[in-house]
């Protein structure tokens, strides 16, 4: 077909470089990596690894290969211990992202966007149903990697709301940034940096429960941009705000892949405008029998996507159509003449497309000696040894307790509900004791005082979760970006707990005297 060849010329020309060489003799780590791009890509540089100001010097992003990429889930079914044959999320996907280059990720709503995300970002461990590979720069990334190279900006900006947006960002920085490295002005300093670039100067000093959703959404992109990462994944980044704010939010993402950066962003249903901004388009549609999220197209976006639904014989017409994004949703959700969802990924997998697709991933799997998903080789070629965290453990206590009692003190129910109520049971209490007769009734009641007691400090436990639910989100989220381990939020909030019951028992012995 002219179309889908056109398609297949264009998408080539923008990534011909990835083409594997022809078969020789073993090669090293550094050839291997060289087979991702037209120029050999030296190593990343180590994590944090910067110029002399402390600002991490900007780096090439990372030519990310899907190798026949699936995930699966248990479907244990409405009573346990009957068992159902896994459940398929998303199809077996093979591509290629291109540092420069902005790819959007669309398909209808329950396709396999978000899951999608998740496994490129390893946020789906192991033995979970990942199948398949995940290369960067022809490597598969250890853990330490992952968590230095790749920025994920989720849908929902799970914040600390007591922090200022000044405060949020250097917390952060210094957690995600490593103190051997950096000094404390040298994180303050890359804060201001991304804060005058991302334009959130005026609103510094707001309390990030009171900053506008379009603004949300910039210190969310701010957050990932403070380790400079090379690939950065955005999930719906457009959701909840108006067409201007989308726009100006969008071509800021755009900026990151201008710089060379590897973007890919999942997007439910852009304007024609914030269309036009994206260099390459994944489509997904869903399977009629499994329900999976199977790719239907992987190429050029604008002209390039024209081309090849035109050949299948779904050719766009702006007069009958308001945009081309709107026009593809209703193609792959079957709201539009055509082959319908099953047909479209079983033309896309015997297009020409699908086959310069997989030709570039299996080039680079058989650099490495892995012909097959799950070969040793593959697993073997990246960095596994690397920390996954910036920091010590000591630090990150101690960075996280400082930023909690901000956090705790600046709260009305954390103040009425660990120190007023404790300071009015003690006036109550004492009160019993108050000078005057000795009687057999006083000594009932101060029996009953030692009851109530008990009682009351085991009651008031059930005030400790709801600080633990509000901060549920936010501690998923860095808790995935490796911003502390588990056992340091745990201390920290065992540290600032035990501060304020010493406090509090300071309060009441100072009043029983």
């Amino acid at each position: 077909m002219e179309g889908e060849a056109a398609v297949v010329d264009v998408y080539a020309s923008a990534r011909g470089d990835l083409l594997p060489p022809s078969p020789g003799p073993a090669r090293s780590a550094a050839p291997a990596a060289a087979a991702g791009g037209a120029e050999a890509t030296a190593r990343p540089p180590a994590r944090g690894e910067g110029g002399g100001d402390g600002v991490p010097t900007p780096r090439r992003g990372a030519v990310v290969t899907l190798y026949r990429l699936s995930y699966s889930v248990r479907d244990w079914g409405r009573w346990w211990p009957r068992a159902r044959p896994p459940r398929c999320l998303v199809g077996s996907a093979t591509g290629t992202l291109r540092p420069g280059r902005m790819a959007a990720l669309m398909g209808s709503s329950g396709v396999g966007k978000t899951t999608l995300l998740d496994v490129i970002a390893r946020r789906k461990g192991p033995g979970t149903g990942v199948k398949g590979l995940v290369l960067f720069d022809g490597c598969v990334p250890g853990g330490g990697e992952v968590s230095r190279d790749v920025a994920y900006v989720e849908q929902r900006a799970a914040l600390w709301e007591a922090f200022t947006v000044a405060e949020m960002l250097l917390f952060t920085a210094r957690l995600k940034m490593p103190s051997a490295r950096h000094s404390l002005p040298e994180k303050a300093a890359r804060v201001d940096e991304v804060i005058d670039r991302l334009g959130l100067r005026k609103a510094r000093r707001s309390k990030l429960h009171r900053v506008s959703g379009g603004e949300a959404k910039r210190v969310s992109i701010a957050l990932a941009l403070l380790t400079d990462p090379r690939v950065t994944l955005f999930d719906e980044p457009t959701s909840g705000l108006d067409s201007a704010i989308s726009l100006d939010v969008m071509s800021q993402v755009r900026t990151l892949a201008d710089e060379g950066r590897t973007v890919l962003v999942a997007i439910h249903q852009p304007s024609g405008e914030v269309f036009d901004l994206f260099s390459d388009l994944i489509l997904l549609s869903s399977n009629t029998e499994t329900k999976a999220g199977e790719v239907a197209y992987w190429g050029p976006a604008g002209e390039g996507v024209q081309g090849y639904f035109a050949a299948l014989g779904c050719a766009y017409d702006s007069r009958t159509r308001a945009s081309l994004p709107e026009f593809l949703l209703s193609i792959v959700s079957g709201g539009a003449a055509g082959p319908g969802p099953a047909g479209l990924s079983a033309a896309y997998r015997g297009s020409a497309l699908c086959r310069a697709n997989e030709a570039a991933a299996e080039g680079l799997v058989a650099v490495l000696g892995a012909r097959a998903p799950g070969a040793k080789a593959a697993r073997t070629g990246g960095t596994g040894s690397e920390a996954v965290h910036a920091n010590y453990l000591l630090e990150e206590v101690g960075t996280l307790t400082s930023f909690k009692f901000r956090v705790c003190w600046r709260d009305p129910h954390f103040v009425v509900s660990r120190v007023a109520l404790y300071l009015a049971l003690a006036v109550v209490f004492v009160s019993f004791f108050a000078p005057g007769a000795r009687t057999p009734m006083e000594l009932a009641t101060s029996v009953a005082i030692i009851f109530l007691t008990v009682f009351t400090q085991a009651g008031l436990t059930l005030l400790y979760i709801p600080r633990l639910k509000a901060d549920e989100a936010a501690f998923f989220r860095e808790s995935h970006d490796a911003c502390y381990r588990p056992f340091s939020y745990a201390a920290a909030t065992a540290v600032v707990e035990v501060c304020e019951r010493s406090c509090a028992g300071a309060r009441i012995a100072t009043t029983k005297d």
